[in-house]
């Protein structure tokens, strides 16, 4: 890992005849009669490169030398549970698990692999810190744009990355996280307004509502509402576009609620009896499925909110709502 300008000095002078080859090991041996006094200095310097990760190789590490650099990967209000370990034999990680992301939610380094090092830059020398430009251009749904580099043994009570998804955008656009990431796009494109079930901000925002005993929750690593038999959950939703014909309400569901039913309802009108089936159109491998409603279109045209009320009847549980949005065509 040393740099080309490696050098080893005898009393201030530069000695010849250290063969190095980059990447391998080897020593270097000095043949001298010796005196007290003598003084051997080694220069190593460091350099700035990638690695790729064996069998991996749309993935790459960033060291400094021998060090491996690491980059802190912030999410929203989030604190890791249980990081410290107890005093017992078998207290070392006492359910040590912060919640799983998928790989779309991370950063992504989409271009040249021969020009990724020009999007690092240093920031503290001494402190052996960089940032890398990790962002891209014209992706709604992508919110990365820089990151701090750092020595990865230096990063703790956080996420982190040390090896980063690299191809060429073309590459990029023949896997599956491309197509995910496309179908996410469209959707972002043709909402107006998106709410959270479960999380307080978005919730707060669209005046949520709902009755005793309503609950939250997490499966697949997405939040849900859903609330008691005869009970309900209620958002307000607001079109602030000039968008005012073919509105749709958009609802996420789950199949593992195969069997819930409710009825829907926006602004008191009744738009729809629902039913969670078994084998529901267009679920994902997790079993997450999306359905569309179509607004009125008197009320479309007249109203800029829409209160949309998911109401449960006396037989069933209110089937859990990952997420509410209003669509555009």
């Amino acid at each position: 890992w040393a740099g080309k300008d490696y050098s080893i000095s005898v009393n201030g002078t530069v000695l010849d005849g250290f063969p190095i080859e980059t990447g391998k090991a080897s020593y270097a041996s000095i043949t001298r009669k010796w005196k007290k006094g003598n003084k051997i200095e080694v220069t190593l310097p460091m350099t700035l490169r990638y690695e790729e990760c064996p069998n991996y190789t749309d993935y790459i590490a960033f060291k400094y030398g021998p060090i491996l650099l690491g980059g802190r990967i912030p999410l929203d209000g989030e604190k890791l549970q249980n990081e410290y370990g107890g005093e017992g034999r078998m207290d070392h990680s006492p359910g040590a698990m912060g919640r799983q992301m998928n790989l779309m939610q991370a950063p992504l380094l989409i271009g040249s692999r021969a020009d990724v090092l020009s999007r690092i830059k240093t920031a503290d020398p001494h402190q052996l810190s960089f940032t890398i430009d990790v962002s891209r251009p014209g992706v709604d749904t992508y919110k990365w744009t820089s990151l701090t580099l750092e020595p990865f043994y230096a990063i703790h009570h956080q996420r982190y990355m040390c090896y980063w998804y690299q191809q060429t955008p073309e590459n990029f656009a023949k896997s599956d996280m491309a197509l995910t990431e496309a179908a996410n796009e469209a959707l972002s494109k043709r909402t107006i307004d998106f709410v959270a079930p479960g999380e307080q901000q978005s919730e707060a925002g669209h005046d949520v509502k709902y009755s005793e005993g309503s609950t939250t929750g997490l499966f697949s690593n997405e939040r849900y509402r859903d609330a008691r038999r005869n009970g309900f959950i209620e958002y307000t939703l607001y079109n602030n576009t000039d968008v005012t014909e073919n509105l749709n309400v958009m609802l996420r569901f789950c199949y593992a609620d195969k069997g819930r039913t409710a009825t829907l309802t926006v602004n008191g009108e009744k738009i729809a009896d629902i039913a969670i089936p078994a084998a529901p159109e267009g679920k994902d491998s997790r079993g997450l499925f999306n359905v569309e409603y179509p607004i009125p279109a008197k009320m479309s045209e007249s109203s800029k909110s829409f209160t949309v009320r998911l109401s449960a009847g006396p037989d069933t549980l209110c089937p859990g709502l990952y997420y509410e949005r209003l669509m555009k065509p």
